[in-house]
């Protein structure tokens, strides 16, 4: 995987340069939250809690990370965790069956408490229900849709779909600071999800965006390395029903569609 850098890349480092309090490890401790969305939950490790009141450390702004999985999780943590008292958005309705959102979900509430950079990292988990997807992506009123390759307009749909989400939450809940471990995988489109984050900063007054492209500068490749330090599960498909029926032949081993 290439190091090259992108403009996105370059403009986050900017910003985290720029950022009070940056030097050093993160700090375990409390991370920002508050009241979950309808049928959300907050997760500290693998129990679900009730949400209540978790202050950011002082010394950080606050940061929302709508998270997929455990492996893209895993390299964007250990990159922003000494800047950001992160908290963890897993919301992926688009995960299809089931059975497969639960495995992505439980790998990553038991990554989480494994790995260093991630101490003290919470996690609020939306509601999960695909018609939600289907809905907001339109799938199923123009079915040209569910045969397009990864990047395509179901695809920018969905991003969208998620990353407003993320973003709601964010409003409500006060952080300085939102974005996605979407645009670590080769497979989503970078210019896309941050063209959809900048829009949803100029929605409205609340938190800023952080652009990236955390594919970029080893960083996918760090992801690799980190899920196979960690034994973590890389699907082989994004995760709704047409991704899966549409993916091509697998990749080499350890190179997940994540």
């Amino acid at each position: 995987m290439s190091k090259r850098t992108s403009p996105y890349e370059r403009e986050l480092d900017g910003i985290l340069a720029a950022l009070p309090g940056q030097a050093g490890p993160a700090a375990a401790g409390p991370q920002p939250g508050g009241s979950c969305i309808s049928g959300g939950s907050c997760i500290a490790g693998s129990t679900h809690l009730p949400c209540g009141d978790h202050s950011p450390a002082p010394s950080k702004p606050s940061l929302l990370l709508h998270a997929c999985c455990g492996p893209c999780s895993s390299y964007v943590i250990e990159y922003l965790a000494c800047y950001f008292a992160i908290t963890i958005y897993y919301y992926n309705p688009n995960i299809h069956p089931m059975s497969e959102y639960e495995r992505r979900r439980d790998e990553l509430l038991n990554f989480l408490p494994r790995f260093p950079a991630a101490s003290g990292i919470q996690v609020v988990e939306g509601r999960y229900d695909p018609e939600d997807f289907y809905r907001a992506t339109g799938v199923q009123e123009e079915p040209d849709l569910q045969n397009e390759a990864e990047k395509g307009e179901r695809c920018r749909r969905c991003y969208e779909f998620r990353m407003r989400a993320a973003w709601q939450y964010a409003c409500s809940n006060a952080f300085d600071w939102f974005t996605t471990t979407l645009s670590i995988s080769p497979f989503k489109d970078a210019d896309k999800i941050n063209a959809i984050g900048r829009a949803l900063e100029q929605g409205q007054p609340g938190p800023r965006f952080l652009p990236s492209d955390f594919k970029k500068k080893g960083g996918f490749k760090r992801s690799l390395e980190l899920s196979a330090e960690y034994g973590l599960y890389r699907q082989d498909y994004c995760g709704c029903v047409y991704s899966k029926a549409n993916r091509k032949l697998p990749l080499p081993p350890g190179q997940g569609a994540s």
